[in-house]
């Protein structure tokens, strides 16, 4: 639909007749104007065809004997004054018998039919009187020389009276000799001046409205510009309608999402039962997942945590892509959706730097998270993925990005989790469900695993990864004991076994 409305658009600057005298294309000189003229002429027939097919559209509604309990869908399939489709039949039929579209197309100029364009009718009309007059003198002419008289020239010397040596010599004061040839002498007279500068007016007249016929064909169709619109903006919704339904079909298990309005006793809220990726949900082995924002036993923030390709953003995503297709009034891949309705979908989701805006990873990172911070509300879904994470791997302190992330789920009223860590090494068997509950770990190695990093790597890094675990807990244990106030033997009885073991 919105290449049409791109030639519906074009060809309505190029019939603009304002355009036509101060645009630098009226003054310009184009040596492969024909070329440009005809791929004009083939973009209006192209468009001329396509509403032709959206009459089509229409008209099978029409034909089909269906009712429609959907007042929308009765607005978009019926032709008005029952729907909004507009009357187009007569306007195509008009073009289409407008001009020869083969010959326009391949000649790279339109010629009209009779009764289209008034100007040139008009001229084509006085053409017509002056080659009648120009016959009824040439009939006279003969009468006078009393043999065959016969025009000749071409151009501007057209219309000279061409007769024999012996005819000739009848010729008064009147005739003019301009040429002659063996055995014919040719002579013009006023009259014959007088019809070949009302030919060669008339014929610049008709050169310089064809010239402008093609604009002035375009200003007709454009003068129409209300029903061609409205014509695509029904097309338009039709296809979303129709694609709505193709993927309802096609997915397993769909359902229409119940929205309900906010009040002082309903907070913002959502609850999807069996959540499925709508761009993923037709992959054997996709797991569903229920999900709870703001409903009585959640809350209004959650922190999801997992290990590495654990699902966490495919997550997030499925949850935003749910929203859109919600309020969009499409059906959902769940087995119930309930929400109140979003003003605005904000996320974050992985960030690159701006090399020619002069602005580094961290910066972009930090004005996607103040834009969210500045106009998200109440009613906003803000989805946020590993904030901070980027800052850690590429070069700012990892405080810096700690302190910023904690400020934002402070700011976002966040419900905070205590990560705790498991150094086991077993692999991991993903369920991709969503269970309310801490990750122990990322479980990065199993995913170093996955990827094919040797397994000698992998061991020297889970080796180092505890060498760095036990440097951190011995240092927890020693501010510990420093920062006791008072000697109390059962903590200290708590703290040995792990004395013991580092």
């Amino acid at each position: 639909m919105i290449y049409i409305l791109f030639f519906v658009a074009r060809i309505h600057a190029q019939g603009n007749e304002l355009r036509s005298k101060t645009h630098p294309d009226s003054r310009a000189i184009f040596y492969e104007d024909k070329i440009y003229s005809k791929k004009k002429i083939i973009d209006f027939t192209n468009t001329l065809n396509g509403f032709k097919c959206a009459l089509k559209v229409a008209l099978l509604f029409k034909d089909a004997d269906v009712e429609f309990t959907s007042k929308l869908t009765v607005q978009l399939t019926n032709i008005a004054p029952l729907g909004n489709f507009p009357e187009m039949e007569q306007s195509l039929h008009f073009f289409e018998t407008a001009f020869d579209h083969e010959e326009a197309t391949k000649h790279g100029h339109i010629i009209p039919m009779p009764g289209v364009d008034p100007e040139y009718d008009s001229t084509m009309k006085e053409l017509s009187h002056i080659q009648k007059e120009l016959d009824e003198y040439l009939i006279s002419q003969r009468k006078i020389f009393g043999t065959k008289v016969v025009y000749f020239g071409s151009d501007k010397k057209r219309f000279q009276l061409e007769v024999s040596d012996t005819a000739a010599k009848k010729a008064g004061s009147e005739y003019e000799l301009l040429s002659q040839r063996k055995g014919f002498k040719r002579f013009g007279t006023q009259t014959t001046k007088d019809l070949l500068s009302r030919q060669l007016a008339t014929e610049e007249q008709k050169k310089n409205v064809l010239k402008d016929l093609s604009r002035r064909i375009f200003e007709q169709f454009s003068s129409r510009y209300t029903d061609w619109s409205r014509a695509v903006q029904c097309l338009a919704v039709l296809d979303v309608l129709l694609t709505f339904t193709e993927y309802s079909l096609g997915e397993r298990e769909t359902c229409m999402p119940t929205f309900v309005l906010p009040s002082n006793n309903i907070k913002p809220y959502l609850k999807i039962s069996n959540g499925l990726h709508p761009c993923l949900s037709s992959m054997d082995g996709f797991i569903p997942n229920d999900t709870s924002i703001g409903c009585d036993d959640s809350a209004s923030l959650i922190l999801v945590t997992g290990p590495n390709m654990g699902g966490k953003s495919t997550l997030m995503r499925q949850v935003g892509l749910i929203i859109v297709l919600a309020h969009m009034g499409c059906r959902v891949p769940a087995l119930s959706c309930e929400l109140t309705p979003v003003d605005r979908i904000f996320t974050r989701l992985g960030a690159n730097d701006d090399i020619m805006a002069g602005e580094s990873t961290f910066l972009v990172e930090l004005s996607e998270t103040a834009s969210i911070l500045q106009h998200a509300t109440r009613h906003s879904l803000v989805l946020v993925d590993e904030l901070g994470t980027l800052i850690y791997s590429r070069g700012t302190a990892t405080y810096d990005g700690t302190a910023i992330a904690v400020a934002v789920v402070y700011e976002l009223a966040c419900m905070v989790e205590n990560e705790s860590d498991d150094p086991s090494e077993e692999t991991v068997t993903f369920l991709y469900k969503f269970v309310s509950g801490p990750c122990p770990k990322s479980y990065g190695f199993n995913a170093a695993k996955l990827a094919g990093i040797p397994g000698t790597i992998v061991q020297r890094s889970y080796e180092k990864a505890l060498e760095l675990e036990k440097q951190v807990e011995k240092k927890r244990v020693f501010l510990t004991l420093m920062g006791a106030k008072d000697v109390n033997v059962s903590h200290f009885v708590k703290l040995m076994p792990i004395l013991c073991s580092l």
